[in-house]
């Protein structure tokens, strides 16, 4: 709770210093803003938490096959990513011959 207020004082001393004034006709607005940006920090802090014990309950430790499949699974599909860039290029060269050859 304090390091909202602190965070709350230092936007009213910013706008202060932008706008002119005094610190106090700028702190009603900072609080706010500090205190949304407080619960909003809250919340990411609550969900990473959350995540964090969902995946540690959930998630249980891979036997030999599954890490096999993983792993042939993850080159399999580093195969068909290369294949389809050398088919992008294949028809990028052949489209590059057809024009080059209409002129």
């Amino acid at each position: 709770m304090k390091n909202v207020m602190v965070t709350a004082w230092e936007i009213a001393r910013r706008g202060k210093k932008k706008h002119g004034g005094k610190v106090t006709e700028y702190f009603s607005k900072a609080l706010k803003i500090a205190w949304s940006l407080f619960k909003k920090e809250q919340q990411r802090h609550d969900y990473n938490t959350s995540m964090i014990k969902y995946h540690a309950h959930v998630e249980k430790p891979l036997n030999k096959k599954e890490v096999f499949y993983e792993k042939w699974n993850d080159e399999n599909k580093s195969r068909d990513f290369i294949g389809k860039i050398k088919e992008f290029f294949d028809s990028v060269k052949t489209s590059i011959k057809n024009k080059l050859a209409f002129f």
